[in-house]
């Protein structure tokens, strides 16, 4: 009897390996690539001008370029893998800018989230990060609480390792428009329209 249930056990224990050994290797197999960018954006009304990289945390990522021509209005768009939506420490590394927080004017929207804007030389600039919710945030306090719903759903993908349990990858956007012609008022309601309509066109993978 007791020879009996220990070959059950031992079938039992080696079940369960075999099992951990199949879940493992459907995680390496068809796991997707953190590190690309979308390929389900599809934006009307807006010229892409070139896919582009930036290096983050020593790894490629990619983006895209884009222009409106009606209003000058240019965009980048980058996706960023584990980036805890640090927007303004994005806005300094890869825009060659030093700013401070004081020096964004962050705007809360209850439809969209948060996002960021700073004049300077003649130009309006709207910067965010849109989490894979389709929501907004600036800053990293702020991304948190997107990464941070909505973990229900995500649990049993990330049982079976096929996902993380918080998404903190983001797309960082970053717009602009010359205030030449219009007020810095008038570029910001502007940039924030544009935003929306970028909010709209956006498809996420699920």
């Amino acid at each position: 009897m007791i020879q009996l249930n220990w070959q059950k056990s031992r079938l039992l224990i080696l079940g369960s390996y075999s099992f951990a050994i199949l879940i493992s290797a459907i995680f390496v197999l068809i796991k997707p690539n953190q590190n690309k960018f979308p390929k389900s954006i599809a934006l009307n009304r807006w010229e892409t001008i070139k896919t582009d990289k930036l290096t983050y945390e020593y790894e490629l990522t990619e983006g895209r370029k884009y222009k409106e021509e009606k209003h000058n209005l240019g965009m980048e768009i980058y996706f960023i893998p584990n980036s805890r939506g640090e927007t303004l420490s994005l806005m300094n590394q890869y825009l060659e800018l030093q700013l401070k927080p004081e020096d964004i004017a962050v705007k809360l929207d209850s439809q969209i989230g948060s996002y960021g804007l700073l004049n300077k030389n003649n130009q309006t600039y709207l910067d965010t990060c849109i989490h894979s919710s389709g929501k907004t945030a600036f800053t990293s306090q702020q991304f948190s609480e997107l990464a941070n719903n909505n973990l229900s759903s995500r649990l049993l993908p990330w049982i079976f390792g096929l996902s993380d349990l918080r998404d903190w990858s983001c797309l960082w956007v970053n717009m602009s428009v010359s205030t030449d012609d219009v007020t810095e008022e008038e570029a910001a309601g502007l940039l924030k329209q544009k935003l929306f309509t970028l909010l709209s066109e956006i498809k996420f993978d699920k």
